[in-house]
């Protein structure tokens, strides 16, 4: 239990007793998630304590099952940390380090003829992941190979699909170790470690940075010149009815559940979301919090959901649907208006900048919630 003027915070480990015993945040109590019905009870909380879960982050879903578990047992002041302990680490906390914390693990190393062999038997089967920073990328990386840099590995892996084989890489491998390490802890399976010096050495192609440059600023400057300028940033399929998906997503009061940085959001309660609808809101970037106003532009029901934002220049965000009774694609795309070639040109790169970051983040967000919805009626209809 953890104390402060005003605050009394329970820190609970729904990790497995091994993973506690090697990493936690201090002051955590071990319960693992399938022993939170039998444990909880068990624990004294007292009145006003906040009862925070946390896990391997967003990919893992024990912590956000537990927190739905605590409180069908009846608990209130129930939360999730959920970007989880990956994340704590990533980000230079406190934390308690058990003596196998630093044993080195060993990774399954592939060869730029194995690389090849499966992305060809498979090409949308396979994500190369370059662990370097952002200029050693923009330097040379692989053809296909997208960027999470080690620094922000943990909270950038989000946007991976545990279905993929994924293939870390950096120039000398103790990068991409710790990047499969981490990989492993959020449980996934079909993970591979790969040198980019060997894959030169093997004659392999890369993409050098003036190049790619090139070929993105022509890109954009066409996207920009263009009333197509919207581009599906990602997409993820999500195991729930695609009405009940567009119902969590659509909803003004669902916003700060899946929406990083979002402090506050207003929208008058008498009346139904529609066209024309406008609300005011508060996000905060960095620490510094911006204000505005928002409308509602298109509202398809169970199809499309698309809203503008206005500060110092309109963002436009549009969320499609597509789906059935039992599984919905979810599609955003992000676009802006821009009143001179100069603005034009700083808010591609913000805009690219925060969403690629953040959009991940929302969809597993959004993913995890729907489904977890579904688990909790499947549960219910079956007891």
């Amino acid at each position: 239990m953890l104390d402060s003027p005003g605050l009394r915070l329970l820190l609970i480990d729904v990790r497995t007793p091994e993973e506690f015993a090697e990493s936690h945040i201090h002051g955590a109590i071990n319960i693992p998630e399938k022993m939170v019905y039998d444990e909880l009870g068990k624990v004294d909380i007292g009145w006003g304590t906040k009862v925070v879960f946390y896990c391997n982050g967003l990919k893992c879903g024990k912590s956000s099952r537990a927190a739905r578990k605590a409180a069908g047992l009846g608990y209130r002041n129930v939360m999730v940390l959920i970007e989880g302990m990956p994340v704590w680490e990533e980000k230079g906390y406190p934390f308690f380090r058990g003596p196998d914390f630093s044993r080195r693990i060993k990774t399954r190393r592939i060869t730029p003829q194995e690389v090849n062999a499966i992305i060809g038997a498979s090409p949308e089967g396979v994500t190369l992941v370059d662990v370097c920073d952002r200029e050693e990328y923009a330097e040379e990386h692989i053809p296909g190979a997208i960027n999470i840099p080690l620094a922000s590995f943990a909270a950038g892996s989000g946007i991976l699909d545990k279905n993929k084989h994924v293939i870390v890489y950096c120039k000398s491998g103790g990068r991409s170790s710790s990047a499969y390490r981490k990989l492993r802890a959020l449980d996934f399976d079909n993970i591979y470690q790969l040198i980019i010096d060997d894959w030169k050495a093997a004659g392999m192609p890369v993409i050098q940075g003036s190049e790619e440059d090139a070929a993105l600023s022509e890109t954009e400057d066409a996207a920009a010149g263009s009333d197509e300028s919207n581009k599906v940033l990602m997409s993820i399929d999500i195991n729930a009815p695609v009405s009940e998906v567009f119902s969590f997503v659509a909803s003004p009061y669902n916003w700060q559940k899946y929406i990083p940085g979002l402090r506050h959001i207003g929208y008058a309660p008498d009346k139904p979301i529609a066209d024309g609808s406008v609300f005011n809101w508060t996000y905060n970037i960095r620490g510094i919090d911006i204000s505005g106003t928002g409308r509602i532009e298109e509202y398809v029901h169970n199809r499309k959901f698309s809203l503008r934002m206005h500060t110092l220049m309109p963002i436009r965000k549009t969320v499609w649907f597509d789906g059935n009774d039992q599984r919905t694609t979810l599609k955003v795309s992000v676009g802006y208006d821009s009143t001179s070639k100069v603005l034009s040109f700083m808010f591609r790169a913000i805009t690219r900048k925060i969403n690629h970051k953040e959009s991940s983040v929302i969809l597993n967000r959004i993913k995890t919630a729907c489904e977890g919805a579904v688990s909790d009626k499947q549960a219910m209809a079956g007891s």
